[in-house]
């Protein structure tokens, strides 16, 4: 798995490659009163997407967050839980014993019969 995944992140540094030497052509970026000179197209989409994946990013982890604190909630549960029923008497602990169903010698087939 990991030699296919080599072999991609292999096409795609190629293809990007590729793409920065086809847009070398300078553009000029305006944003609000921000104002740039001239700057390669290839700079000006790949700190777009750079930007765009950070984003992504922090959106992302706020979720991850939660659900780290959500799981280390419930395991501190599970751990109170766990301790009270060690804590129990043993005797308590073991549910009784139901009484088990025989279904292949029952008298008739909708009535099984019980065995105590």
């Amino acid at each position: 798995m990991s030699n296919v995944l080599l072999v991609i992140a292999f096409i795609l540094g190629v293809l990007l490659t590729i793409f920065g030497v086809q847009n070398t052509e300078g553009v000029q970026v305006n944003f609000l009163s921000f104002s740039t000179g001239s700057a390669p197209l290839v700079l000006v989409i790949l700190a777009s997407a750079l930007l765009g994946a950070a984003l992504a990013f922090l959106i992302g982890l706020r979720g991850r967050i939660r659900t780290s604190l959500e799981l280390r909630r419930r395991d501190r549960r599970v751990r109170e839980l766990e301790s009270e029923l060690s804590a129990r008497p043993a005797d308590s602990r073991n549910p009784a014993q139901s009484s088990t169903i025989d279904y292949n010698s029952a008298d008739s087939p909708t009535q099984p019969r019980s065995r105590e």
